[in-house]
């Protein structure tokens, strides 16, 4: 009985994992299309990694940040009018991976948004972990 109950607090904390990463995932998702730009950084950690590869507003240049001071000025752009209903991210095919450990989980998923400009896409590949406050972060 008592490896059925760790089993079962094994799976309840893998769910509650990735229902977390669901959460961070849709949170950026949701601040980015309504231009939360304080909520867009507080869903990386301090020393947070992004590549941006083939990015539109830098003529199909990448981009590599390292840490949030860094990605601020990326997001800087999404707050300046203050909140909006924008083009929005909109995602398919999320993939989370939580491990046992729970520590860290991968995230994979297609996007798309719509701007003035047109459609443009591409994917996130990341990794989500948990911080000190219990709040996910990439």
């Amino acid at each position: 009985m008592i490896d059925e109950v760790k089993a079962l607090q094994s799976r309840l904390a893998g769910l509650e994992a990735k229902e977390a990463v669901l959460s961070t995932l849709n949170r950026y998702l949701y601040s980015m299309g309504t231009g939360f730009g304080p909520d867009i950084l507080n869903c990386y950690t301090q020393e947070a990694v992004l590549d941006v590869l083939n990015f539109p507003l830098a003529n199909g240049s990448d981009l590599p940040f390292e840490g949030k001071d860094q990605l601020a000025p990326l997001h800087a752009c999404y707050g300046k009018d203050g909140p909006r209903i924008g083009g929005g991210h909109h995602t398919a095919n999320i993939a989370v991976n939580v491990e046992p450990e729970i520590q860290p989980a991968e995230v994979r998923a297609y996007f798309m948004t719509t701007t003035l400009d047109g459609i443009q896409g591409g994917r996130y590949e990341g990794v989500i972990r948990a911080e000190t406050e219990g709040k996910w972060r990439w």
